[in-house]
């Protein structure tokens, strides 16, 4: 599989090994379904994805069920592994990174629930490479090269309605004696973010992540206490932040802000104001 560019300009290429989920059932890929993991769409052919470079080293394998990514697997170093426990018996065997110039190489695999959640993590040791040029000539690596991949960024949006009220957010029709039963309709504030991630492993590279924002911002209803109320919601960003792990593939946004609202009573020329201090809370997963 070629990757190019619009224009034509080589980007990069890798060698696909696809084993059937049901080989009984499946001999050959769709037409479109290299296409649609890199862009992570609906996969139908499900099954095994081997990547390997084009000296034939493996960079990846994803496993599909039910047209779902149900496992993720990365060679990673031995020096970028979490410090979970490792439960795969070949590791107590497999050679350390003790020589500087030698580079011991893991398959992590992470196992998905099909709603995205993670339900199993293991690593293997693969192999070990070693840099015999005597460390000259600034070449680097011992044949540890960079996986290859393309980023894709995704837009989201998470959501957080406002649960806190004030007899000032009592409606009722003009001329009624209400009791305020009834509330104007809740803000809902719009927590934004852009995810990068990897193409074929979904793993985080970033997250952008936005200023809060509020809507309905303004409304004006009538309220049998106070007459025609003007409302406005102004949402104050004090933190937005993230945290991830690379291994897991997942991330934690949160957003903390103040909500300031403000009731013009426009019958009366007075108003009020009140803020709320607030939090929200996203999990991000690998395939949303």
């Amino acid at each position: 599989m070629i990757v190019q560019s619009r224009t034509g300009k080589l980007r990069w290429s890798t060698v696909v090994s696809y084993l059937p989920l049901d080989d009984k059932k499946k001999s050959s890929l769709s037409e479109m379904t290299l296409q649609n993991i890199l862009n992570n769409e609906p996969v139908t052919d499900d099954g095994e994805y081997k990547f390997f470079n084009v000296k034939g080293r493996l960079l990846y394998q994803i496993g599909y069920k039910d047209g779902k990514v149900r496992s993720v697997g990365t060679v990673m170093k031995g020096s970028q592994l979490s410090t979970k426990t490792k439960r795969n018996s070949e590791l107590s065997n497999a050679p350390r990174d003790v020589d500087p110039i030698c580079i011991d190489w893991y398959l992590v695999t992470t196992v998905y629930d099909e709603e995205g959640i993670v339900i199993d993590y293991y690593e293997v040791y693969l192999f070990t490479t070693c840099d015999t040029g005597g460390g000259g000539g600034g070449g680097g690596g011992g044949g540890g090269e960079e996986p290859i991949d393309q980023e894709i960024v995704t837009a989201h949006t998470a959501h957080l309605v406002e649960t806190e009220y004030t007899e000032d957010d009592n409606v009722s029709e003009i001329g009624e004696d209400f009791s305020g039963l009834a509330t104007v309709p809740p803000p809902t504030y719009d927590c934004s973010y852009y995810v990068h991630r990897a193409a074929l492993t979904r793993m985080i590279v970033g997250i952008t992540m936005f200023n809060v924002t509020a809507h309905p911002s303004s409304i004006t209803y009538y309220n049998y206490a106070k007459g025609n109320i003007l409302r406005v919601v102004t949402p104050i960003t004090i933190n937005t932040s993230y945290t991830r792990d690379p291994t897991l593939q997942g991330a934690v946004c949160v957003w903390t802000f103040e909500a300031n609202f403000r009731w013009t009573y426009l019958s009366q020329g007075t108003s009020t104001t009140k803020q709320y201090h607030k939090t929200k809370t996203q999990i991000v997963t690998p395939f949303m």
